[in-house]
């Protein structure tokens, strides 16, 4: 019987997500580190609101989960070291410390590092990663402590809430206004809460698009509806706005594989 896998930090959690959703709307080959997630990419997904210039990223990257999630890899053996997929922009290769922590070599374990990766890829690591926070146009969190995350609930199946740059500007579009029901869930006064649904999924095997015409801004319970797939969509029940513009394709992806 393997052993059970540790707990991953908050930090970790977030970084994780972030390469995940990476490889999901980004065609990333094993074998073309150029394909790989940049320091910059990772960075600027945890960090929406970061410097365009910014130097030592992958020193900060590592203060923002990237050392969280090397050690777990590290103490939990039977896991892919998924920060391999993580690279320099530059030479297009992991950070000087990747190989030793895992007793091997730079440049002669290639064949490791990519091996690696390509199990990254096919890995789900979706029951590692719980909820993640949902961003406010008003209050852009930059980081986040182990206590302000609610806690995940084990269920029959694990929902992921994508909040890619896409999935933000929709929300912030709408401004949190659901576009089934027309709820706007505030928080705290001034902060409000909403998620991005993809009406054609992003992972396999839709294989849906992260834009603009394949995302529906929503509330918690519509976005549990859509995906347990209960509801169908009406196009004129949506709550539409100018610039956005849902797709009819995807709307009717969405209802073929309803319940």
């Amino acid at each position: 019987m393997s052993a059970p896998i540790t707990p991953l930090s908050t930090k970790g959690r977030r970084l994780l997500a972030a390469i995940v959703n990476y490889t999901e709307t980004h065609a990333v080959d094993y074998l073309r580190p150029a394909t790989y997630p940049k320091y910059d990419d990772m960075y600027r997904a945890i960090v929406p609101n970061a410097p365009a210039r910014m130097l030592y990223v992958g020193h900060n990257l590592r203060e923002k989960g990237l050392d969280d999630l090397g050690e777990w890899t590290i103490e939990n053996t039977s896991l892919p070291k998924i920060t391999g997929l993580i690279v320099d922009a530059g030479t297009k290769r992991p950070g000087k410390g990747f190989f030793p922590a895992f007793n091997k070599t730079d440049v002669k374990d290639d064949g490791w590092w990519h091996e690696e990766v390509r199990k990254s890829l096919a890995f789900d690591w979706s029951p590692y990663i719980g909820t993640q926070q949902a961003t406010s146009p008003i209050v852009v969190a930059d980081d986040l402590d182990d206590d302000e995350l609610a806690p995940r609930v084990k269920g029959e199946i694990s929902r992921i809430v994508r909040d890619t740059k896409i999935v933000r500007e929709i929300k912030a579009l709408h401004n949190h206004t659901c576009q089934l029901c027309g709820l706007r869930l505030e928080l705290s006064p001034g902060t409000f809460y909403s998620e991005g649904h993809h009406l054609m999924p992003l992972g396999k095997p839709h294989n849906g698009p992260d834009k603009k015409s394949n995302i529906v801004c929503v509330c918690p319970t519509c976005h549990v509806k859509l995906d347990y797939r209960t509801v169908k969509i009406q196009t004129k029940q949506l709550r539409v706005l100018s610039g956005h513009k849902i797709a009819q394709r995807f709307i009717n992806h969405h209802n073929r594989h309803c319940n």
